[in-house]
Parts: structure tokens; sequence; C-alpha cells
């Protein structure tokens, strides 16, 4: 394998993390000034606004948190009025967590800014080239899933003591700079 195969600006999986990485971290930082919400307590409340009633365990597959992550983030938010735990029928070791008013108020808001950074993201794409990205992103999940259900490993996250107060300051926004810089390098629209 020459050098030049090596290049990260070749390498998809971690052009897609940075990709990811920035999109988050754009997004997350417009919210936190105003929510004051950690990472895991948003992808809760937006996991939660977009299904109504999940247990906990269905939180931690569709945020791809651990589960002592979504665990606090659950307490914190039910802490702040914004999530209601009632008993699972089925099964009398699990509950339902859903919004509470005030947490669909906050889902709402939420939603209303995301979305208008996501319009301004993917302002230099056709409406064909979003679905097209969609379908292949759909693709790519369920094929990451797969594998890592065949290998039976399951990918290590930070701590969520690592994750739970992440807020921007001077090294993050020279990194979003920084990524910025190389993303815009590889992708100009």
């Amino acid at each position: 394998m020459s050098d030049s195969d090596r290049r990260l600006d070749k390498f998809l999986p971690f052009q897609l993390a940075i990709a990811s990485g920035v999109m988050s971290d754009i997004v997350f930082a417009a919210c936190d000034d105003r929510f004051r919400l950690t990472i895991p307590e948003w992808r809760l409340i937006a996991s939660l606004g977009d299904a109504s009633q999940l247990a906990q365990i269905d939180l931690v597959r569709s945020t791809s948190l651990d589960k002592v992550a979504v665990n606090r983030a659950c307490k914190a938010l039910m802490n702040r009025g914004y999530l209601i735990r009632s008993p699972h029928s089925s099964d009398r070791r699990s509950h339902l967590l859903e919004l509470s008013d005030t947490g669909k108020m906050l889902f709402i808001n939420i939603w209303s800014q995301a979305d208008k950074i996501a319009d301004q993201m993917f302002a230099c794409f056709t409406s064909h080239e979003i679905q097209k990205m969609q379908k292949i992103l759909g693709k790519l999940l369920q094929s990451t899933v797969e594998l890592q259900n065949v290998s039976g490993t399951r990918h290590r996250r930070r701590s969520p003591d690592q994750t739970s107060a992440i807020s921007p300051n001077e090294n993050q926004s020279a990194t979003i700079d920084g990524t910025r810089s190389y993303v815009t390098q590889l992708t100009e629209c």
C-alpha cells in the first residue's frame, strides 16, 4: 500500500466522522446557550420528540449512547421536569419515558433551531442529492449495525463524564475552525 493510499482525506469513515462531528458541534453550540442541555440530554429529547414514548434500552439504541449516559441524562431531564416516567406494561423491570408538556415545548424549540441550521448546512445540495444522501446513509447505517452485530462488539464511547458537560471553548472552537477548513477543502459546494 502506497502512502497516497493511506491518506485520511481519502478514507471515507474518517471523512464521515469529521463531517458528523462538525455538524453535531454546530447544532449543539447553537442550542447550548439557549437551552442548556448536555449532548446526551439533547439526543434524548430529540429521540423522544420523534418517537413519543420509549424504554431506556430503546433510547440507548436510538441515540448511540451507552446505558450509563442515557440513565444520567434521563435523571437530569426528569429532575428538570422535561420527562415523565411510567411503568412498562409488558416489562415490569423497565419503564417508559416520554416528554412532559414542558419537554414537548423544549423539543419544538430545539427542533426549530436545529432545522434552520440544517437548512443552512445543506443549502448547497439539490433535493435530489439530499434524497440520495439519505438513502446512502441509511444503507451505510444498516451495514455498520450488521457488522457490529456479527463482530459482537460495540464501539466504546467517551465516558458519560466526558460527554455530559461539553460546551464550546477555545480549544473546541480551534478544532471546529481547523476541521471546517479541512472539510471545506474536501467538499466545496
